[in-house]
């Protein structure tokens, strides 16, 4: 968890206010390792007084679709429910555009009005399973889709229909054929400056190693494809349109506009988009990202009338992620520490970006909370921020 800037989503902008070690990601080891302390401290229209002036604070949660199901204690996106704002179910989710997150007539979740958790586990129905881990403080309306993970997965629904493709169009038990187009697939990477790699393994064409959001997103955008996937020139001329409108689609909800004109483009584009998926892939593959895409992301866009969704973007947070694990296994803290030296490397850090008050409610607030620190067993360990200025 980190506050940041509303423009500025980038890992070196992020101040943590919690550092928090999971082993496994479910619903069990999140709720043991964030402590109540830090639950409690999360009050919606909290009052702050900086230099005289008074400003409310409103709390929104903004984290990955795995993450976000299991903090509001619904069913996995495999389950039949799989959305965190509607109802929409397996069954309906070809209904494209027509669920929302805020209207209750269109499917939108309400905590207060669904009502599911007073009934008996097996009663219950929409895919609510267990209690929210934040209880109350935040709505279904409060959370927000992050576009970064949202192109990241689509990147890789379109990476495996592609190589699917590629799989059904050449030989893969000829050698010469392979070896050519792994020669054509590395040129066209080459010339991308993406770097991926691929391999032929078990008889199948396949990516090589990792390959990041940001990888992805230079392979694909204006990708030749034609010098690969010839033999239908009418798919590979429609899967490419689908790529160049997919990234217009992003550039679309990156520039947000106050007109209803645009929230009602952004509208009917996110579904176009989908649909075009679904008429080149098939219906079958529209999946709950999709839906989301199609179906609500556009609402969060004009419901937010201060920021666009751009500013829920976590690729700060997740290169964050990657920096405390490279500086967690680095650690050579004998005392096994390691969590409270990074979060006051990084409270340091932030310090040059202070004035001279600031830094002395900072770091009172640090010295007191590390001085009776209950979460030294290298399993979480936080700062709360509550002091006020008037």
């Amino acid at each position: 968890m980190g506050r940041s800037s509303s423009t500025q989503q980038i890992s070196s902008r992020l101040l943590p206010i919690g550092l928090f070690r999971i082993e496994e990601e479910n619903y069990d080891t999140v709720k043991q390792v964030i402590p109540d302390e830090l639950i409690n401290g999360i009050q919606q229209n909290r009052r702050l007084y900086i230099n005289g002036e008074e400003f409310s604070i409103k709390f929104k949660l903004a984290c990955d679709y795995k993450m976000l199901l299991i903090l509001f204690g619904l069913n996995a996106v495999s389950g039949k429910y799989f959305c965190p704002w509607c109802k929409v179910s397996k069954s309906t989710i070809k209904q494209l555009g027509t669920f929302s997150g805020y209207d209750i007539t269109r499917g939108a979740r309400s905590m207060e009005g669904d009502n599911e958790m007073k009934k008996p586990e097996t009663k219950r129905q929409y895919g609510y399973k267990r209690y929210p881990i934040f209880g109350n403080r935040f709505s279904f309306q409060d959370a927000r889709p992050d576009l970064f993970h949202f192109e990241h997965r689509i990147h890789d629904i379109l990476t495996k229909h592609i190589l699917g493709l590629l799989n059904e169009t050449y030989d893969m038990d000829n050698i010469k054929e392979t070896e050519e187009l792994l020669y054509e697939l590395h040129s066209i990477s080459k010339d991308q400056k993406a770097g991926i790699k691929f391999e032929i393994k078990n008889g199948n064409l396949e990516l090589k190693g990792r390959c990041t959001n940001g990888i992805q997103r230079k392979f694909f955008k204006d990708i030749p494809l034609g010098r690969v996937l010839y033999n239908n020139p009418q798919q590979t001329l429609d899967i490419m349109q689908l790529l160049q409108n997919f990234y217009q689609l992003l550039s679309l909800y990156s520039e947000r506009q106050s007109s209803q004109h645009y929230f009602t483009h952004l509208k009917q584009t996110s579904v176009m988009w989908v649909k075009q998926f679904a008429s080149i892939f098939g219906d079958s593959y529209v999946t709950p990202y999709m839906h989301v895409l199609c179906d609500h992301m556009s609402e969060f866009q004009e419901k937010d009338e201060d920021d666009e969704l751009s500013c829920f973007n976590l690729q700060g947070a997740e290169k964050y992620n990657d920096l405390s694990t490279t500086d967690y296994f680095r650690s050579t803290n004998k005392h096994h520490n390691s969590l409270e030296q990074m979060i006051k490397k990084r409270f340091q850090q932030y310090y040059v970006l202070l004035d001279t008050n600031e830094t002395q409610a900072l770091f009172t607030d640090i010295n007191s909370t590390f001085s009776n620190n209950l979460f030294n067993d290298t399993t979480s360990i936080y700062i709360n921020l509550h002091y006020q200025r008037t």
